[in-house]
């Protein structure tokens, strides 16, 4: 079991430490927190980037943030790749979830989401955030997707959505992304594994694999069976 540690001066939360310890052994550190690592502090987990500042995640603000939107699902991009339709019993496999931002989103279409996530302290971020949020319709996993295969045997999803790290484009080279995903890149890196991720998903017995690019950003080398392109995104959906 991997060794996750968070500096703080304080002990940490039951329950947020019962959490963590369900996927990894934590350890607390105590003293000057360091520039770069996670740090628990006023009672909130964050992500120290020693060159671009602290993150942390907030699932009850983001769902605040869609309360005055009224979404028609037939007219969203992104639900329409999923297959999320009105009164449906839809389950999203998010296996990039990221900062968790589209499983919101998700979420507030309707469906019941399964998040997981490979990069151990951004993993962190979301089993924090998805406590302080307490919804039954949202499970967050660390590692990867291809780790958690059994789940598949219980609970098997309707569609798999796969968000890579890709490059921007058409913006001007001086314009600098948010911090969040400043800091993402600086965790995370390029996904370089995105053909591998496919065949998986092809072999998963899942029928409906969608995969977020930005509009102008090539596709994986099969060909999507349909497209649903959106103001800053494109959705290629792949039907097995």
């Amino acid at each position: 079991m991997m060794t996750l540690k968070i500096y703080s001066d304080s002990e940490l939360d039951q329950g947020l430490k019962s959490n963590l310890e369900k996927f990894y052994n934590v350890e607390r550190v105590e003293g000057d927190p360091p520039l770069t690592g996670l740090i628990y502090r006023g009672g909130k987990l964050f992500y120290s980037s020693s060159e671009r500042g602290e993150i942390a995640f907030d699932f009850n603000q983001l769902w605040a943030s869609h309360s005055n939107k009224n979404y028609h699902l037939n007219k969203e991009p992104l639900a329409k790749a999923l297959g999320i339709k009105p009164n449906a019993d839809s389950h999203i496999w998010d296996i990039t979830c990221g900062s968790g931002k589209d499983a919101i989103l998700l979420l507030k279409f309707g469906a019941k989401v399964t998040g997981f996530e490979r990069n151990p302290s951004v993993a962190a971020l979301l089993l924090s955030a998805a406590m302080n949020f307490n919804s039954s319709s949202l499970t967050i996993y660390p590692g990867e997707a291809k780790q958690h295969c059994e789940l598949l045997n219980t609970s098997t999803p309707s569609a798999i959505y796969y968000d890579p790290m890709y490059p921007e484009e058409g913006k001007k080279k001086s314009a600098l992304p948010r911090k969040e995903m400043q800091v993402f890149r600086e965790l995370v890196g390029k996904d370089l594994d995105e053909e591998e991720v496919y065949q998986w998903a092809k072999q998963s017995g899942v029928k409906r694999f969608v995969v977020k690019r930005g509009v102008k950003s090539p596709t994986l080398r099969a060909k999507p069976s349909a497209q649903y392109i959106g103001k800053s995104a494109r959705y290629d959906l792949y039907i097995f």
